[in-house]
């Protein structure tokens, strides 16, 4: 049996989500199928999670969009398998 998930978040962050599940060649419900499941084996979120560096620091500079996506992109190649297994 399955149930439904909901969430709200923004629409930029959202349209961002689904361009890169687009790329990535899944679905936005299969990547947070992935994520929650991900989130039960690791009995924890699945990536180390921090608050922010202060909104002006000089020390600290962010990735664009591109680079995260392109790190995105080839994680998910290289743990496709694994991904799909964790799906089933």
């Amino acid at each position: 049996m399955s149930v439904q998930v909901s969430t709200r978040i923004d629409a930029k962050t959202k349209q961002q989500f689904d361009a890169i599940c687009d790329v990535m060649g899944i679905s936005p419900s299969s990547a947070l199928s992935l994520f929650i499941k991900s989130v039960i084996n690791n009995n924890g979120i699945p990536f180390a999670v921090a608050a922010p560096p202060e909104k002006h620091s000089s020390k600290v500079q962010y990735a664009d969009n591109d680079m995260v996506r392109e790190i995105g992109e080839r994680i998910v190649k290289q743990h496709l398998p694994a991904f799909e297994e964790l799906a089933r």
